[in-house]
């Protein structure tokens, strides 16, 4: 197996992986709408309710859109900016260090798919019917340190 595609799978993994963690979460949350509500409303989240139902949306939204590579920057961007919120919401006090540490490097994954290392077998770009750059039969392009002056007009 070349590295490349080696790299291919490898960043599929990692996004199914990353996804998979809130699509879960998401469902949990979307089939106990009260429950969620009344851990938000106990650690003082306005409109309880309606926060709870718009974590659901992100978390499935989001986590599919990072799994099946779908707008996988806009999901990964979301889900960095829920995951910063969840964890200065939740997960800052004594005790809370494991947790908030653990969401953090959550958000490192998701930030390296949002300046685009989740391109690669996506199903958006299936669908588009383009090769991702890195798995393309077009030679690579050349590097400002291998390019040759052109010759000057005489």
């Amino acid at each position: 197996m070349d590295t490349i595609t080696l790299r291919s799978y490898g960043i599929v993994l990692a996004r199914v992986l990353l996804g998979l963690l809130f699509i879960v979460s998401g469902f949990g949350v979307a089939f106990d709408i009260a429950g969620t509500a009344t851990a938000y409303a106990a650690m003082g989240i306005p409109m309880a309710t309606a926060a709870a139902i718009l974590a659901a949306i992100i978390k499935i939204g989001g986590g599919l859109a990072v799994a099946l590579g779908i707008y996988a920057r806009i999901g990964a961007w979301a889900l960095i900016a829920f995951t910063i919120i969840a964890t200065l919401l939740a997960h800052i006090g004594e005790g809370q260090l494991p947790a908030a540490l653990k969401n953090l490097s959550v958000v490192g994954g998701f930030l390296l798919i949002a300046l685009g290392a989740g391109t690669e077998m996506s199903l958006q770009t299936y669908l588009s019917g383009r090769k991702s750059s890195s798995t393309s039969d077009a030679p690579a392009e050349t590097e400002p340190s291998e390019m040759t002056t052109p010759p000057h007009n005489q």
